[in-house]
Parts: structure tokens; sequence; C-alpha cells
């Protein structure tokens, strides 16, 4: 029988070619990040049947007016947030760790207070200028009341993600999952299916989507106060490290804006240049892109409060070790998802409504970019949680400079595929400059001979799965993608465990076993 103690022991042990496994904190970062990526799932699922009802009950022209609201709402919330989230999680982290309770609940309390007040304020600048963003900027009326019922609602969802980046500074990532993966997806979901059976269509699907949020403040702060009970209590005094604080935020507020707009600018300047309808087919395409990147985010989130914390103690090895160990689970998971997605492009597609399927190429293109920004780590976040936010700040600017000048370029010529080619290469060339600077700052790089067998297992697949297509023709789609899937990663699963798992995968698996034979 396997106890914690022989698997803290295992993992220490050194491997065949000299280094060293990392240590049993890949636990808890395979623990949180399972938390978060099953969540991701879910919520991702429940986003992604949102997505496609409404936009086979919208069309593509109403949907995409939908995206753009969205669109500019999120952008406005991710400013008024201030660059505190991943501010929190930071002193969170390394408050807890140093056992300062009162440090840490003044950083909670002091960065809540400063996000609400801000997105009060945008709130209101959204509000005011709403009918000039949606004519002036992009030449549709119809926008301006989309704005308007957005900008009610900011403040709610800002305070809900500064509650909710709170918990996760605790190494906790179950209670963000509740709310954002599971809660608010959820609701929308059942809301707009009753909305459009009352026959609302746009104003429905707006309605469905923000009541939820509203209903996430209450539950994200109750989340908050189980995992740190002195937060609302009087006897302990909050000690406020104000410029400490806002010197680590303040350039994550142009970090935020910058990535957030790498990756939206398509968008808004396919808003600028074209129509609503090219809005919405495109938006379908990348937000099933998107799909492929789940595990980043899930993997990120629980990461760089370990990050932080390793970095502050100065251990530099297991930070190493823990950087190979969480890029190739980001890379194994991510790939076949992104395969899948390239292999049944027309067939997802077609989810949507058959006015979708022109995105097929732009699907490809944004699939194949997110394989590649999957493959180099946590190289953002090791920046980032290093100290050097600033650096990170200087990269984001530059590739959204180069994106803005490739969509300038590419859209007016080639529309939706020219979008997709520009955001395309602004993120491949944004994570290949910063894993380049991971290793000659902290001399960290993500790649070990074992990084090859999702690779291999992937081509091999995919080989299979090419073959079984072309002697299984006359079926149903939706049966084709969900056979073909299964099929697909059954291959995968099968290969990888041939080539060989590493003492740290064995040990997660055992852990994951128990937990499932207890249960």
């Amino acid at each position: 029988m396997i106890t914690d103690a022989d698997s803290k022991t295992k993992i220490r042990m050194a491997r065949e070619d000299g280094s060293q496994t990392p240590g049993p904190e890949i636990l808890t970062i395979a623990k949180g990040a399972g938390i978060g990526f099953m969540g991701m799932v879910i919520g991702s699922a429940l986003r992604y049947l949102f997505q496609i009802i409404i936009a086979r009950n919208l069309g593509p022209e109403l949907f995409g007016l939908f995206i753009l609201g969205l669109t500019v709402f999120k952008v406005t919330g991710m400013i008024a947030e201030m660059g505190l989230p991943r501010g929190i999680v930071r002193y969170v982290a390394l408050f807890r760790g140093e056992g300062d309770e009162s440090r840490l609940k003044g950083v909670i309390i002091l960065s809540i207070r400063i996000a609400l007040t801000s997105s009060i304020v945008f709130a209101l600048l959204l509000f005011a200028f709403s009918r000039t963003i949606a004519v002036s900027i992009f030449h549709k009326s119809e926008l301006t009341i989309v704005l308007r019922i957005f900008a009610l609602v900011l403040p709610f969802t800002t305070l809900t993600t500064m509650l909710l980046f709170a918990t996760q500074g605790f190494k906790i990532m179950k209670y963000k999952a509740i709310v954002s993966e599971i809660f608010e997806p959820l609701g929308r979901l059942i809301l707009v299916i009753i909305l459009f059976l009352l026959g609302l269509k746009l104003y429905g699907v707006i309605f469905a989507y923000l009541i939820p949020l509203v209903a996430g403040t209450w539950l994200a702060f109750h989340y908050l106060k189980k995992v740190f009970p002195p937060v609302v209590k009087k006897e302990l005094r909050p000690t406020y490290e104000t410029k400490q604080l806002l010197h680590f935020s303040w350039p994550l507020l142009f970090v935020n804006f910058f990535g957030f707009m790498i990756m939206w600018i398509d968008t808004l300047m396919l808003g600028y240049f074209k129509t609503s309808q090219d809005v919405g087919i495109y938006s379908a395409a990348q937000r099933t892109a998107l799909l492929g990147c789940l595990i980043v985010a899930s993997f990120n989130s629980i990461f760089a409060p370990v990050i932080s914390d390793l970095h502050n103690r100065k251990e530099f090895s297991s930070l190493n070790e823990y950087f190979k160990t969480v890029a190739k689970w980001m890379f194994t998971f991510s790939f076949p998802i992104s395969l899948l997605i390239i292999f049944f492009a027309r067939g997802i597609l077609n989810l949507f409504g058959p006015q979708f399927v022109s995105g097929i190429p732009s699907l490809i293109i944004l699939s194949v970019g997110w394989i590649i920004y999957s493959g180099v780590g946590s190289v953002g976040q090791i920046i980032i949680m290093s100290g050097r936010q600033k650096i990170h700040l200087v990269n984001m600017t530059g590739v959204l400079i180069l994106n803005i000048i490739l969509n300038l370029f590419l859209i007016p010529r080639y529309g939706i595929i020219g979008a997709a080619t520009a955001t395309a290469i602004s993120i491949v060339l944004f994570r290949v400059i910063e894993l380049i600077q991971v290793y000659l700052f902290l001399k960290l790089h993500p790649y070990r001979l074992d990084f090859l067998k999702p690779l291999l297992s992937g081509a091999v697949s995919l080989l299979a799965l090419f073959v079984l297509s072309k002697l299984v023709i006359n079926i149903n789609a939706i049966i084709r993608l969900i056979i073909g899937s299964g099929i697909f990663f059954a291959i995968y699963i099968i290969i990888i465990y041939i080539l060989g798992l590493q003492e740290e995968d064995k040990i997660v698996l055992r852990k994951i076993k128990k937990k499932i034979l207890i249960t």
C-alpha cells in the first residue's frame, strides 16, 4: 500500500539522468489544475452549448452584435480591475506562506476596495459613452442599448473576480471553478432557454448572461469567508501594503489589457471593418479554437502562486522541475483537443448553423496557433511571478502593436481569414519571445525528452482516425464526431502509456485512483 509519505519520498528520488523530480508540491499543482481543468471542461461545455443555442436562434448577425457588446464589456471590466487579480494572488500566497494574517487580510480588503471603486467609475463611463462607441466606432446604433445593459452589472463582475482570485491565492481552485465554471454558465443556459421560450431574442440572451453574474457575487463572498474567516472579523486588524500592492499590480493593468487585446482585437477590428455577420461567424471559430487551451489556463491558475512562493524562497531547482513537468502536462492534454478540432472543423461549426461553416479556414489557423502557444509552458507566469512584470508588459505592448498592424492590413483584404492569421502570428511570437527570456533570465526551459511523447501519440492517433474516417463514410456527423473523438483519445492514451510515465505522473495517477476508489 502506497502512503502519502511514500509518495513524497519517491517524488524526491533522483531520475536516472541525474535530475531531481519535483517535491510534494506537484500534488498541489496537479490537484489544483485537475480541479481547474474539470471545472473548465464543465464550464466550457456549458458556455459552448450556450453559444450554439444563441447562435442558432439569433443567426450570425445578432450573434455577432451580442459578441461585440460582450467584448467591449470585458475590455472595460478588465481595465477596471487595475491588474489587481494577479496582485492579490501573489500577495495572498506570500503573506500566507509567511503566516502574516494581518497583511493577508489587508491585501484582500484593499484590493476589493480599489477594484470596486474603479469599476463603478468605468460603469458610469461605459453607460454615458455607449452611443458614441456603438455609432462612431462600430457603426451599429443597435449596439447602444446592449452596452448600457452590460454597464449596469460591471461592478458585480469585478467584485466577483476579486473575491475568487483571493481564494485562488490560497492555492484552492474549487471555489473559483464552482462559481465561474458551473454556477454562472449553468444559470445562463437555463435562463436563455426559458427566455427564448418566452419569445425574447437578443435581450433575452443579454439578461440570461448577466443575471448569474450578479448572483455569483454573493456566492464568491461566501466562499472567501469559508477559506479565510478573519476577513470579516473585526478582531483582526488589517495591515495595508498599499505601495507594495500597487507597485506590483499597476503594470499588470496594462499587461491584462494588452493580453486581452492581443486575443480579442481581431473581433473588435472585424466589427469596425466588416459586418456583424462576419463577427458572428468568426466568433464561433475563435471560441471553438480556444477549447484547445483549457488546460493551459487551469495549470497557470494554480501554478502562479507556487511560482511566487518558490521564487520568494529561492528554490530555483524545484521551480525548474515544476516548470518542465507542468509544461509537459499542459501540452499532453491540450495537443489532442486541438488536433480533434482541426480534424472535425466542419462538423463542429455546423452545430452553430450552416452559415457558420465558412469559418473553417479561420478555425484551422487559430487552432494551429494555440497548439504552439500551449507548447511552451507557463513562461508568462514565471516572468510575472518572479517580479519581472514590466518586462512582460513590454513584450505584450510590442506584440499588440504588431497584431493591430497585421489586422489593419489583413482584415480589409481577407476578412475573417486575415483576422485569424493576424492573431495566430501574434500569439505564437509572443510565447516564443517569453520562452527565450525565461531562459536568459532564470536559465529555465520547459523541455525534456518525454515532451516528445504527446507529439508522437497525437500524430499516430490522428493518422488512425484519418484511416478510419475513410472506411466509415455514411454516418451522422454528430455520431461521427462522438465516436471519432472516443477512438482518438483511446489510441492517444494507450500510446502515452506504452511510451512510459514518469514517476510524478504515476504518483498523481495513484492519487486519482485512490480518490475514485474511496468515492
